[in-house]
């Protein structure tokens, strides 16, 4: 075992280190997230979209996988028992689930005004009655929730084992698709054969376990995360293989699949890929080196409060670009069309409304959880 992966089972952390770099990756992610769902009518490949706007969710599963390793080692948790504690569950639930509750009613008051109301029938895996651009990550994050802590504790048991049986999550995960999942011919397009391989492909796609690829990126990293060390050689040799991936995926239309002449089987789905994720950890590990690691300035406070809400930001667009979508229909096909000049201005507008409204509403729910505490205490004495 490397002495930089001896260092999270010897070393006691007494205080959880705060990283302004990871903050200023989570803005640039939810701005990010923001141009995916304002892009339409083909925009994404002519801006080249694949290589900067696309790594969003790639940066916040990387986060998610560095932010899990200093959190879990900050409690100074070891057992199952100790991580898979009362306080985790309810310290998550209050920061994800309560907040999606909300956004859970307001869709459905929404969906009742505009009389678009559309319960799903995956209502089980928190798809929204009324729809908004993000929400498959919702069962994603909640997956995440029960699989930390297990993969936690696995990394601190054997480092290089976990990245291994991480890595191969999606690869196991696809094989499953590959096979369970084929797509047949229809008008031109291919189609699901059904609503069993449909069900089988959200359940998979829609589950954390496909995607720790990228979080043991975030989980390696938490434990040593400077780019000259020894142990993260691998950024080197795999992130330009990625720029290959994604110019072929993206410009001459690779994909690793096989058509049988009844149905197509596809093993790569999509660019949120193990393929894809060394290119996003290349441009964290930049930022965790060069950019300012603690600043009392202006613009880093303005950047740690906006990181502290980008959760509710995320809620807060799906609901407005919900609204959007239902009052321009055609949008997602055609955009502005001609008017290419409209879409800077409703980027600003639409980054101002949403990161202001998410910030209100995290701080009204940080302000009633600190009234709350105190009320309680002052009753306990």
């Amino acid at each position: 075992m490397a002495p930089e992966e001896a260092s999270i089972h010897e070393t006691e952390v007494t205080q959880r280190k705060h990283f302004l770099q990871i903050d200023a990756v989570k803005v640039v992610a939810i701005a990010f997230v923001l141009v995916d769902h304002l892009l339409a009518g083909g925009l994404h490949d002519a801006l080249l979209a694949s290589f900067w706007e696309r790594l969003a969710m790639p940066f916040f599963l990387i986060v998610m996988g560095f932010n899990m390793g200093h959190s879990f080692r900050y409690t100074g948790a070891t057992t199952l028992r100790e991580l898979y504690s009362l306080q985790y569950f309810w310290k998550k639930i209050k920061r994800y689930v309560l907040p999606f509750v909300l956004l859970y009613v307001a869709s459905i008051l929404l969906g009742l005004y505009f009389d678009a109301l559309e319960p799903s029938r995956w209502w089980y895996l928190f798809f929204l009655p009324f729809w908004g651009p993000g929400n498959w990550f919702i069962p994603v994050l909640f997956t995440s929730i029960l699989i930390f802590p297990a993969v936690y504790k696995a990394y601190t048991v054997n480092p290089r084992i976990t990245v291994a049986l991480c890595l191969l999550s999606e690869i196991i995960l696809s094989l499953v698709l590959f096979f369970n999942v084929p797509l047949v011919p229809s008008g031109g397009t291919y189609v699901y054969t059904g609503f069993d391989a449909i069900t089988l492909m959200w359940v998979i796609r829609l589950d954390m376990l496909f995607y720790l690829p990228a979080v043991v990126f975030g989980l390696w990293f938490s434990d040593g995360h400077d780019i000259t060390q020894k142990r993260n050689w691998f950024i080197w040799v795999t992130a330009p293989l990625s720029v290959i991936y994604l110019y072929a995926y993206t410009f001459l239309g690779f994909r690793v699949e096989i058509f049988d002449g009844v149905y197509l089987r596809r093993l790569i789905w999509g660019d949120y890929t193990l393929l894809v994720y060394p290119y996003a950890a290349l441009f964290i590990l930049l930022a965790l080196r060069y950019l300012p690691s603690e600043s009392s300035g202006f613009v880093s406070k303005l950047v740690m409060k906006i990181s502290r809400a980008t959760y509710h930001i995320f809620l807060f667009q799906m609901m407005y670009f919900a609204v959007w979508f239902q009052l321009n229909p055609d949008y997602i096909s055609t955009g502005f069309g001609s008017a290419l000049h409209l879409y800077l201005p409703f980027y600003l507008v639409s980054l101002a409304v949403c990161t202001v409204a998410g910030i209100a509403w995290y701080e009204v729910e940080r302000r009633i959880g600190s009234g709350w505490r105190s009320w309680s205490e002052s009753r306990m004495k």
